[in-house]
């Protein structure tokens, strides 16, 4: 039977499915789930005298019928006995060809593949595996080859290549996030999950964006009140709560491509937090007058103290993190100044290397703290200042 669809270019073909069973009819596939159903409707108590009430497993792919069955007592005979009768039931008694029939065994290959139901494992077939292997070494050795050729070993890639293609693109979003922000950002992912789990939420948040704002506003009002733990007698800042929310947003994301967030109603909640626990007084910035009492404690005929001298005017004078310039945690960052990023001018713009013709000083900067990959290139420069000291 076919049909075709002018306006689509398309053609659609019906084809009947005659098996090699005897007197199998066509479209043998609904008369096979009318025998699973049967196999499944059934029990050993139900076909003999036996106990035990639990139905019978059947599971058809087409004409191949599989049985699944625990060893107890008689119930493999009885299962096989109960799908000989089902397919009689079916087709009639000239349905049954014991050639096709195979005994009871703990693995089985089926649906191209292996099953062991002792070591509870599926596998591929060695002569599978090594099939696709042969067409590999066979693209690699042929001067042509032909779209069949290509098309056989492109599916047979598929897999391993999506595999490929996920874990890529996991890595990439983990990436997404600086080493240290990844770190804090699983444990506070971590401390989500244990307070859902004691609260029987799920740490995915409904698509009910009411349900959603709610779950999230209870966890903050928790770290709120308990901070990471609830036997804590000080609650966490705001600044840790949104960042603890920015983490849980931040898998959610990197899981399902969805943002969540909270509601007006439940945002003014954070509002509050805010008035009610400002944020801790940050710290006051270095002057030029402290620097002049640091230039007065040190020794300038100690090394140590004049390298110490030239990082602190370094630091001050080109604005610079400590990661940019500095040993970090016993961590060197790729992005952090090197000693041939540093240029010394005179008047002329030329490069000098004596002291008494610098004029102005500029470093090259081959990322930072929030582009650790470098991907964008940018110099500072500072002039000579008139205040000796500083310049010294």
């Amino acid at each position: 039977m076919g049909a075709t669809f002018p306006d689509e270019n398309a053609l659609v073909i019906d084809l009947a499915a005659p098996f090699g069973w005897s007197g199998s009819p066509a479209f043998y596939g609904a008369f096979g789930r009318a025998i699973s159903w049967l196999v499944g409707t059934n029990s050993p108590a139900s076909v003999s005298t036996s106990e035990d009430d639990e139905l019978f497993f059947g599971y058809e792919w087409v004409d191949d019928h599989i049985l699944i069955e625990p060893d107890r007592d008689s119930r493999l005979e009885l299962a096989e006995s109960t799908l000989r009768l089902s397919m009689m039931a079916v087709l009639g008694p000239d349905s049954i060809n014991d050639a096709k029939f195979s005994g009871w065994s703990t693995q089985l290959q089926t649906l191209g593949l292996i099953w062991d139901t002792t070591d509870r494992t599926v596998s591929m077939p060695a002569a599978k595996i090594h099939k696709c292997l042969d067409r590999v070494v066979h693209m690699l050795t042929c001067e042509k080859v032909t779209k069949k050729h290509l098309q056989k070993l492109l599916g047979a890639g598929a897999r391993a290549l999506e595999e490929d293609l996920q874990r890529i693109l996991r890595e990439l979003q983990s990436s997404s996030l600086a080493a240290s922000s990844r770190q804090r950002y699983l444990s506070s992912w971590n401390q989500w999950t244990r307070w859902c789990a004691s609260m029987e939420y799920s740490p995915w948040l409904p698509e009910d964006p009411a349900l959603s704002s709610r779950q999230l506003v209870l966890f903050t009002m928790y770290c709120y009140k308990y901070g990471s733990d609830s036997s804590s007698v000080r609650g966490n800042s705001l600044q840790t709560i949104q960042s603890k929310i920015s983490a849980v947003a931040w898998y959610h994301r990197c899981e399902y491509g969805v943002n969540i967030g909270l509601l007006p109603h439940h945002a003014m909640a954070i509002k509050e937090i805010h008035r009610l626990r400002p944020s801790p007084r940050p710290k006051l910035p270095i002057t030029v007058s402290n620097l002049r009492i640091l230039h007065q404690q040190l020794n300038f005929h100690s090394a140590h103290d004049r390298v110490l001298w030239g990082a602190t005017v370094m630091g001050f004078f080109f604005l610079l993190r400590r990661s940019e310039y500095l040993l970090h945690d016993n961590k060197i960052y790729q992005f952090a100044i090197r000693r041939s990023d540093i240029k010394f001018y005179d008047q002329a713009g030329t490069i000098c290397e004596g002291k008494a013709q610098v004029q102005r000083v500029e470093i090259n900067f081959h990322g930072g703290k929030n582009d650790q990959a470098g991907v964008v290139e940018h110099h500072r420069t500072v002039s000579e200042d008139p205040d000796e000291l500083l310049c010294k």
